[in-house]
């Protein structure tokens, strides 16, 4: 609703997104200038490739803000909600995505966030997982 009438018109001109596969809109009302879209994998049982659509997801986000100019990115932990990917799997399925794009981690002003449901925190596994040079900040 933020976002006003144009964005969800403009993501239904771009039709299906493959799983694995990230497009941009631009934001209209937000306040900012892209929305990445991208559709991580539902879990079935870890046996049907689902590790690596979300990491390909991932890349497809990076790579498409490097292309747009984006000096900063926040990401959902994709695929752990409704889609019912493993939350520890999915968040070091993120970590090593970031850590490997290495144009954000070696910019000055790259910023990364991360933000889960309320309530959903699980520092102990942030804190041993989270890698050096990353600004991460946690909303909510």
């Amino acid at each position: 609703e933020a976002a006003g009438p144009e964005l969800l018109s403009a993501r239904k001109k771009i039709g299906d997104i493959p799983p694995g596969s990230a497009v941009s809109t631009p934001a209209f009302n937000l306040p900012t200038k892209y929305v990445i879209h991208t559709v991580g994998p539902s879990w079935v049982d870890g046996k049907h490739g689902e590790e690596a659509v979300l990491r390909r997801a991932y890349d497809a986000a990076l790579n498409l803000t490097d292309q747009l100019g984006c000096s900063s990115v926040a990401f959902p932990l994709m695929a752990a909600g409704s889609y019912g990917f493993p939350r520890d799997l999915a968040l070091s399925i993120a970590i090593s995505a970031f850590t490997d794009f290495r144009y954000f981690l070696e910019k000055e002003n790259a910023d990364f966030f991360y933000e889960e449901g309320p309530g959903e925190h699980n520092w102990d596994f942030w804190n041993t997982y989270l890698p050096k040079g990353i600004e991460w900040a946690i909303s909510r």
